[in-house]
């Protein structure tokens, strides 16, 4: 590994040497990637043998061997997460990222400290949370991280209404596309974490035949839309060319 790093020998070392936090986390550890290194444990809770390492420019046939494999498992009977509940953001504005939040998404506190904060709009216990971190730098969006979350509304007339109201308050896309299947507008937060907020344009199985189409390859990205004159058409009752617009990128 890169011993100018120390983060990932160290931990290779901790691992190697005490494994239990995994074994009360019930884990179950097949391979981890630290450093470049693969370490591969077969890790049952009673057991004491230590991980092998192994190093892809030694080892690139199991390496490769070992992912073609685990692509080709079959997961056609294996359990699926029931739904997707609630994104945690770190944050150097954490005051400014919460009120953003709430804002943005009509959401109120479940519970709320100096550090912490879990925000919900719905049913569910909490569909945001934010941690501060004042010493985190701005989001550059030119490193590897989650490029944005999406929440879907139920009209048009909902994201139109939403659209006005937070174009009031200051808070206006940063990029309005139709994607096809959906019609979407980008918000960026105080620290550069994107939301997209958007409506369906299609049933789900058409979305699925949309994207496996010619016309999605060509553009897989979407077209760009003047939020505004989406606003005044819907409101004048004009028909929206925003929802039907879609093509090669131009």
């Amino acid at each position: 590994w890169n011993d100018s790093d120390r983060v990932g020998s160290d931990w290779i070392e901790t691992f190697t040497r005490n494994p239990d936090p995994f074994e009360l986390a019930g884990m179950s550890l097949c391979e981890l990637f630290v450093d470049g290194f693969i370490i591969i444990r077969n890790y049952s809770r009673h057991s004491t043998t230590q991980p092998t390492i192994h190093h892809p420019e030694i080892h690139h046939t199991q390496r490769r061997d070992h992912t073609r494999k685990a692509q080709m498992t079959d997961t056609n009977n294996a359990p699926r997460p029931t739904k997707l509940a609630h994104v945690v953001i770190r944050s150097a504005r954490f005051d400014e990222s919460v009120k953003w939040w709430s804002t943005v998404l009509c959401a109120h506190p479940v519970h709320e400290s100096e550090s912490l904060s879990f925000l919900t709009y719905d049913d569910e216990h909490h569909r945001i949370a934010i941690l501060a971190n004042p010493g985190l730098g701005d989001d550059a969006r030119s490193n590897a991280g989650l490029e944005h979350v999406a929440f879907t509304y139920g009209s048009l007339d909902d994201l139109v209404t939403t659209y006005e109201r937070l174009r009031d308050l200051g808070i206006t896309p940063v990029l309005p596309l139709n994607h096809g299947m959906t019609l979407s507008l980008y918000y960026a937060d105080p620290d550069g974490n994107q939301a997209e907020l958007q409506i369906d344009l299609t049933t789900p199985a058409e979305a699925v035949a949309f994207m496996e189409s010619d016309t999605f390859k060509e553009n897989p990205v979407g077209i760009v839309f003047d939020p505004e004159e989406m606003a005044r058409q819907h409101r004048s009752g004009e028909p929206v060319t925003a929802l039907s617009v879609y093509g090669p990128e131009t």
